[in-house]
C-alpha cells in the first residue's frame, strides 16, 4: 500500500521536490504536500497516479518499502501515449529517431501531433521503406532501407534513454518502451548504422 512515507522515500531516490511530483502527476503541490503529511485519505486513483509517475523513473513499491530497478518497462496501448511520453523525456531541439517508419499509416491526430513537434524545434530522423515516396517531414530527415530488411509494421522510436517498439497484435495494439540508458544507447547505434548505409531520397516523384 502506498503511503506517505513511501513517497517521500520514492522522491529522495530521484531528488525530486514537491514541486517535481506535482508537475509530473498534475496533482497540486498543496495536495502532494497534504498526503505527505498526512493530513488527508487519498483517492485511489490520485494515488495511482503517483505510483505511476515514479514506476516511469524505476521506482516499484514494495510491503516493505520503495525499491529503485535500472530497466523499466511500460506498455502503451496508442501510439499518441508514445509521443506524449516522448514530450516528457526529451527537451524541445532534443532528437528522436524513428527506425521503419511509414507516414502513411499514421492518422491525422499523430501527423499533427509530429508537425507541432517539429516546429516547436524537435529534429526528427527516420528511415523508410526503399520506394515509400510519402514524406512528411524535410526530406534530408529520411533515409530509404531496402524492403528485404523494413519491417513494415514494427516501428522501433529511440529517444532519450528509452526506446520503444511496437508489438502488433489482432485485437490491439501494443507500444512497449523500455527506460534504459544503456539498451537506448545499443538501438541508437544500430539506427546510426541504418542511416549510413541507407539511401538518400529525392527525386519529382516524392510526396509532402
Amino acid at each position: 500500500m502506498l503511503n506517505d512515507e513511501k513517497i517521500r522515500a520514492a522522491r529522495g531516490f530521484l531528488a525530486w521536490t514537491q514541486d517535481d511530483l506535482a508537475r509530473r502527476t498534475g496533482i497540486s503541490k498543496s495536495s502532494i504536500a497534504n498526503i505527505e503529511a498526512g493530513r488527508v485519505d487519498p483517492e485511489t486513483r490520485t494515488l495511482r497516479k503517483i505510483e505511476e509517475s515514479f514506476a516511469e523513473h524505476g521506482i516499484v513499491f514494495t510491503a516493505t518499502g520503495v525499491e529503485k530497478h535500472d530497466v523499466v518497462l511500460t506498455t502503451y496501448r496508442q501510439y499518441m501515449d508514445v509521443l506524449r511520453d516522448v514530450e516528457r523525456t526529451v527537451k524541445s531541439g532534443g532528437e528522436v529517431l524513428f527506425h521503419c517508419a511509414d507516414d502513411r499509416r499514421s492518422s491525422p491526430e499523430v501527423s499533427q501531433k509530429l508537425s507541432a513537434m517539429r516546429q516547436a524545434g524537435y529534429r526528427f530522423r527516420s528511415t523508410i521503406c526503399e520506394g515509400n515516396t510519402t514524406i512528411l517531414g524535410d526530406m534530408a530527415d529520411y533515409r530509404w532501407i531496402p524492403e528485404d530488411y523494413f519491417s513494415g509494421s514494427e516501428i522501433c522510436v529511440i529517444y532519450g534513454d528509452k526506446f520503444m517498439q511496437h508489438v502488433p497484435g489482432k485485437s490491439e495494439q501494443h507500444f512497449v518502451v523500455m527506460k534504459s540508458a544503456l539498451h537506448a544507447e545499443a538501438m541508437r547505434r544500430q539506427f546510426e548504422y541504418w542511416w549510413r548505409t541507407g539511401k538518400p531520397i529525392g527525386g519529382k516523384d516524392v510526396q509532402d
